[in-house]
C-alpha cells in the first residue's frame, strides 16, 4: 500500500462561523502551534482560544504542520541580472525563495491549503518574480507576481479540474504565458494574458494530452510546447504559428512519465531534453527541417528522469536525477560530444530538477533531496559544486492511530514519511508535544496506539529493515523492543494492553498469515493464528481476557475473525466480500463483549458494517458508491452501543464520518484530500480522529464539539 506522494508558518485566520443545526456539516480550524520544548523528550505549541459551544460540529487542528514541496516544474529556477538564483515550490502553501549574494530568503506568497504544486518561475525585465502554479485546494490554475511591493494573485482558469503541470514563459513586454493540463476534460490549454484580461484556449484536445508540459516563446513571442500524450503514448510538440496551432509527434512507444524539458535553440528551433523510460535513459531531441533528430545523453543506469534543459550557452545542458543511484546529475555537450557528471549523491536526491546556465557556461541547479526533506541548490563554480540548503519540508500523519487519557486529551502516533521515523504528539490540556519515538531503520509505519491507566503511551508499529517493534514510555524515555525481527513482519498491527498492562499486537507477515504476539515476564511470545494471505488486522480484549481479532483474507475475498478464549484459537469467515476485502478492518467490543467490525468491501465499493448479537453475524451497508480506491476505515461504538465509522471516499477525495442515530445513519464530509484515520469516542460519546491531510501533507486532529459562534486563531 502506498500513500501520497513543513518549517512553521505564520498566519492569522479569523472564522466566524454560524452553525444553524447539529446534523449540518461543519469544518472549523483551530490553533496550530509555536514550537518550545516540553516532555516525551519533543517540542510543544502554545493553544489559541477556544470558542463556544452548544451543538454538534467538528474543529480540525494541524498537529504536526512542516513544510511540503514536491512536484515543481523544470522552469522553477531563475536567475536575475546578478545571477542570483530565485526558486519557486511549494505543496501546502506557495513559497518563494531568493539569495541575495550573501544569504537565502523565504516568504509565502500564497498562504491558500494546497497550493504550489508544479511551479514556473520567470522573471520579468526588473527582475521581478512571476509564478504560475496549481492550487489543489479548489483546482485552479493560479499566478503570482511581485509588483515591488506586494505580491498579486489571480486566478487564470477554474473551469473544472484545471491548472495541473504548468509552464509559464513571459513575453518581450513582461505579459505571462501559461500551458497547462485541463484534468477535467483530458486537454492541453493554454492562457494568455493580453494586459486587460487572460484568454485561454484549447490547444490539443484529441484523447488525454498535456500532461508535464514546458513552454517557451520564440523571438516573435510565439508559444512552443511539449507535452505528453497519454491516449497515444507519445511525446508531443505543438507550436503556434500565428493563426492556428500545429501539433506533431517528436517520439512514440515509450512512456515518457512527467520528465520532459523544452527549449528553443538558434533560429528558434525546438529542442527537448526527455526521460526514456522503456530504455530507462536520458534523450535529447532537436527538430530541423521538420524532423525530429533524437540521441540518448546518459544510458549508463536507469537515469534522465525529471530533467531540466537550457540552451542559453548554444550547447545544450541538462540536469536529471539517477534513479538507480538515487543522485543529481548534469551532461552537457561541448560540440563533439556528451559529457555527465553526478553532482550530489547525499540520501536520495536530485528529484524536481531545474536548471539555469550563466553568460560564462556555469550552470545553477534546483533540485530536492527526498531522504533529508530539504529544497537544495546546487551551483559550479568552475572548479567544484557548492551545495546549500534552500528549506526544509517534510511529509507526515500516515499510518497514526489515537487514543484519549483519562481527561479526554488526544494522543498520536504517527509515521514520518520524510525521515523514516516513528513520532508521537500529545494534547496535556495546554499544548501539543511532539516528538521522535523511533528513527532506526525504516520505523513508524502502520502504528498502533494504547494507554495505560496512568496514561503512559505504548506503540507497535513496523520497521521496514527490522520487523515488528513494539515502543514503550518510562516515564524519562521511550524504551523500543523488537518483537518480531521477521524483515516481512509487522504489516497493519494492532495493539491493546491487559488488565495487567502487558502488551498484546496482532499483525500480518508476508508468506506467513496473521500473527498475535504477547508479552509474558519478559520474553515475547509469538504464534500464527491463521496462515495464507491475511492482513488488516484489528484487535481487542474483552474483559476476561480474550482476545478478538478481526482481518481480511484477501485470497478469498472474506472478513475473518479469530477468538482466543485462554485455551485455544477459533477462526472463522465472517461474511464473503462481492470483491477484494479493502484496506483495514476495525473492530470494536459493545458493553456486553460482542464484536462488530466495519470494513471496506472493495466490489461493491461499499463501507460495511458487521457485528455478531452472541448467536448470529449481522452486516449492512452503510453506505456504497464511494470508489474503488476508498476505504480506511475506522469504527467505534458509542456509550449506547451505536456504531461510527470515519473512512476516506474516492469519489469525493474526502474524509467522511457516518453514525448510527438509533434509527438511521447519517453521514457527513470532514475533509478534502484526507485518509487514514483513526476514531475514537471521548467520555461524553464525542467522535475524534486523527488521520493524514494528503492535500498539505500534514497530521490533522478533528473532534466534535457543541456549536455556537467560534473566533478560531489559526497559527501555521
Amino acid at each position: 500500500m502506498h500513500y501520497r506522494a513543513r518549517p512553521l508558518l505564520l498566519t492569522l485566520i479569523v472564522t466566524l462561523s454560524f452553525i444553524l443545526s447539529g446534523g449540518a456539516q461543519a469544518q472549523q480550524l483551530a490553533p496550530s502551534r509555536s514550537l518550545a520544548a516540553l516532555p516525551y523528550g519533543g517540542t510543544a505549541a502554545a493553544e489559541g482560544p477556544t470558542g463556544v459551544a452548544d451543538a454538534p460540529f467538528w474543529r480540525r487542528t494541524a498537529v504536526d504542520a512542516p513544510k511540503a514541496f514536491t512536484l515543481m516544474g523544470d522552469r522553477s529556477l531563475a536567475r536575475d541580472s546578478s545571477g542570483h538564483p530565485h526558486i519557486a515550490y511549494g505543496t501546502d502553501h506557495l513559497y518563494y525563495a531568493w539569495h541575495d549574494g550573501a544569504a537565502w530568503h523565504v516568504q509565502t506568497v500564497d498562504m491558500a491549503a494546497g497550493t504550489g504544486r508544479g511551479t514556473s518561475l520567470q522573471l520579468t525585465n526588473a527582475d521581478q518574480p512571476c509564478i504560475s502554479y496549481y492550487d489543489a485546494g479548489h483546482a485552479d490554475l493560479k499566478y503570482a507576481y511581485y509588483d515591488g511591493a506586494a505580491w498579486q494573485l489571480q486566478t487564470v482558469d477554474s473551469a473544472g479540474n484545471v491548472g495541473e503541470y504548468s509552464a509559464l514563459a513571459l513575453t518581450a513586454a513582461d505579459y505571462p504565458r501559461i500551458s497547462y493540463f485541463d484534468r477535467t476534460n483530458g486537454d492541453l490549454k493554454y492562457a494568455a494574458y493580453d494586459g486587460a484580461a487572460w484568454q485561454l484556449e484549447v490547444v490539443e484536445s484529441v484523447g488525454t494530452v498535456g500532461r508535464f508540459s514546458s513552454l517557451a516563446l520564440d523571438s516573435s513571442d510565439r508559444p512552443h510546447i511539449a507535452y505528453d500524450d497519454d491516449t497515444g503514448n507519445q511525446l508531443k510538440y505543438a507550436y503556434y504559428d500565428g493563426a492556428t496551432w500545429k501539433p506533431e509527434v517528436v517520439a512514440s512507444t515509450t512512456y515518457f512519465e512527467r520528465y520532459l524539458s523544452l527549449a528553443l535553440a538558434a533560429g528558434d528551433q525546438p529542442c527537448i531534453g526527455y526521460y526514456d523510460s522503456a530504455g530507462q535513459e536520458l534523450k535529447y531531441a532537436c527538430r530541423s527541417g521538420g524532423v525530429w533528430n533524437s540521441e540518448t545523453v546518459d544510458n549508463t543506469a536507469n537515469v534522465g528522469a525529471y530533467p531540466a534543459l537550457d540552451l542559453r550557452t548554444g550547447q545544450p545542458h541538462l540536469s536529471y536525477y539517477d534513479v538507480t543511484n538515487g543522485a543529481l546529475k548534469y551532461a552537457h555537450y561541448d560540440g563533439s560530444s556528451w559529457h555527465h557528471e553526478t553532482v550530489d549523491s547525499a540520501g536520495y536526491t536530485g528529484v524536481y530538477t531545474s536548471l539555469v546556465v550563466d553568460g560564462t557556461g556555469r550552470p545553477g541547479i534546483s533540485y530536492y533531496n527526498t531522504t533529508s526533506g530539504v529544497l537544495q541548490y546546487a551551483s559550479w563554480t568552475s572548479t567544484t559544486w557548492e551545495i546549500a540548503a534552500v528549506d526544509q519540508g517534510a511529509i507526515v500523519g500516515w499510518y497514526s492511530a489515537l487514543a484519549l487519557d483519562s481527561a479526554d486529551h488526544p494522543h498520536i502516533s504517527y509515521y514520518d514519511a520524510t525521515n523514516w521515523a516513528l513520532k508521537y504528539a500529545a494534547y496535556d490540556g495546554t499544548a501539543w508535544i511532539s516528538t521522535t519515538v523511533d528513527s532506526a531503520g525504516q520505523s513508524g509505519l502502520y502504528t498502533s496506539l494504547a494507554l495505560d491507566p496512568s496514561g503512559q503511551p505504548s506503540i507497535s508499529y513496523r520497521d521496514s529493515l527490522g520487523g515488528l517493534k513494539y515502543a514503550q514510555w518510562t516515564g524519562l524515555t521511550w524504551s523500543v523492543t523488537i518483537v518480531d525481527d521477521n524483515i516481512y513482519a509487522g504489516y497493519d498491527t494492532s495493539l491493546a494492553l491487559g488488565n495487567d498492562g502487558r502488551p498484546h499486537i496482532s499483525y500480518a507477515t508476508t508468506l506467513v498469515g496473521l500473527c498475535y504476539a504477547y508479552l509474558s515476564g519478559t520474553v515475547w511470545i509469538k504464534e500464527t493464528v491463521d496462515s495464507g494471505d491475511n492482513q488488516y488486522t484489528s484487535l481487542e480484549l474483552d474483559s476476561g481476557g480474550g482476545v478478538h481479532i478481526s482481518y481480511c483474507n484477501t485470497d478469498q475475498g472474506a472478513l475473518r475473525y479469530a477468538y482466543f478464549d485462554g485455551s485455544a484459537w477459533s477462526t472463522a469467515t465472517v461474511a464473503v466480500a462481492v470483491g477484494a476485502c479493502g484496506y483495514r478492518t476495525s473492530l470494536a467490543l459493545d458493553s456486553l463483549g460482542q464484536p462488530h467490525i466495519g470494513y471496506f468491501d472493495a466490489g461493491t465499493q461499499s463501507i460495511q458494517h458487521t457485528w455478531r448479537d452472541g448467536t448470529d453475524w449481522h452486516s449492512e451497508s452503510v453506505v456504497g458508491g464511494i470508489g474503488a480506491a476508498s476505504g480506511a476505515v475506522s469504527l467505534a461504538l458509542d456509550s449506547a452501543d451505536h456504531p461510527a465509522l470515519a473512512y476516506y471516499d474516492a469519489n469525493r477525495d474526502e474524509l467522511m464520518y457516518a453514525w448510527y442515530d438509533g434509527v438511521s445513519w447519517r453521514v457527513e464530509g470532514l475533509d478534502q484530500s484526507s485518509s487514514q484515520p483513526a476514531l475514537v469516542m471521548d467520555s461524553a460519546g464525542r467522535p475524534h480522529i486523527s488521520y493524514a491531510d494528503w492535500l498539505n501533507d500534514d497530521l490533522q486532529y478533528a473532534w466534535r464539539v457543541p456549536y455556537g459562534i467560534f473566533l478560531p486563531v489559526v497559527w501555521r
